[in-house]
């Protein structure tokens, strides 16, 4: 992560903006006016990048997410999940059915 350098907008204008350019080669330069950051000065280089790296990042959310949906084509019945993982699914009815009861009586 690049580091970055608070000036205030005063201090940018006296220098003039060669200056400012020139330093944000080095680093990214924070503007600010009375201590809130009002503009971001930097390099084409690292936005080029950081732009780069942020469709790279947001390419493999996509890739998972089609992953992901690609695998949920199977539903399951309320039998048939819990035959697989081992609980009785009379029992979850009844759960079901007794919080429901609760939940009407509030």
């Amino acid at each position: 992560m690049t580091s970055t350098m608070n000036m205030p907008v005063s201090l940018a204008a006296r220098k003039g903006v060669s200056a400012l350019a020139e330093l944000s080669e080095e680093k990214r330069v924070a503007l600010t006016s009375h201590g809130r950051v009002v503009a971001i000065v930097d390099s084409p280089a690292r936005v080029d990048a950081e732009v780069r790296e942020i469709r790279d990042a947001a390419w493999a959310v996509v890739e998972a997410a089609a992953d992901l949906a690609s695998q949920r084509s199977r539903r399951y019945s309320l039998d048939e999940l819990c035959a697989k993982v081992g609980v009785d699914a009379d029992r979850v009815r009844e759960r079901a059915a007794q919080l429901r009861t609760q939940s009407d009586a509030r």
